[in-house]
């Protein structure tokens, strides 16, 4: 038997495609600004942008094998005939249930993450924040031990700060402890 293919789109096709102008959208809206200004937001957006299109190219091209599209397997109910075998369809359809709810609450983990991220930033400072949400990442989320989590943490950090802020003299917004800190200190 041949195995014959047919196009489909996966759906992440459209999150690619998102990403892609949002970085495409960077690049043009950056291009005018002053060299010092733009270098980040570029260095980011060109190969984030090659990325997505890599992604998006990946993702339209992909092909689904025709048999795998038409063909569902019958349920335990239609081969067995009897009661007992719907009840097993009634448990894995609950099952099946569980699964896309738990594919929803890895995606709350995510977006949950991902706020953290950006309130660490708003109150600590975006240099600040690397190695506090870094180690937590890695210690709770990737299961790595405390050393080494402390550890990658700080050679993140370094690089971050020895990169952008030491070697680019990028200056980033500090956050709202470090600015309370900072006016604290001035008024004594």
């Amino acid at each position: 038997m041949s195995s014959r293919s047919v196009w489909k789109p996966h759906p992440q096709a459209f999150l690619s495609a998102a990403l892609l102008l949002l970085f495409v959208y960077m690049i043009i809206e950056g291009w005018g600004w002053p060299d010092k200004t733009k270098l980040f937001p570029m260095f980011v957006a060109f190969p984030m942008s090659a990325l997505a299109a890599l992604q998006l190219i990946r993702d339209l091209t992909r092909r689904v094998a025709l048999e795998a599209v038409a063909a569902q397997p019958p349920s335990t109910a239609e081969l067995a005939g009897d009661g007992a075998a719907a009840e097993v369809d009634k448990k894995a359809s609950r099952d099946e249930g569980g699964l896309a709810n738990a594919g929803f609450s890895k995606i709350a983990v995510i977006v949950a993450q991902m706020l953290a991220y950006f309130v660490g930033i708003w109150v600590l400072g975006f240099v600040e924040v690397i190695p506090v949400f870094t180690t937590f990442y890695l210690r709770f989320a990737a299961k790595e031990p405390w050393w080494r989590a402390i550890l990658q943490a700080a050679l993140i950090w370094a690089f971050t700060w020895g990169l952008f802020v030491q070697t680019l003299h990028l200056p980033f917004t500090s956050g709202v402890v470090v600015d309370l800190i900072k006016s604290l200190i001035a008024v004594q």
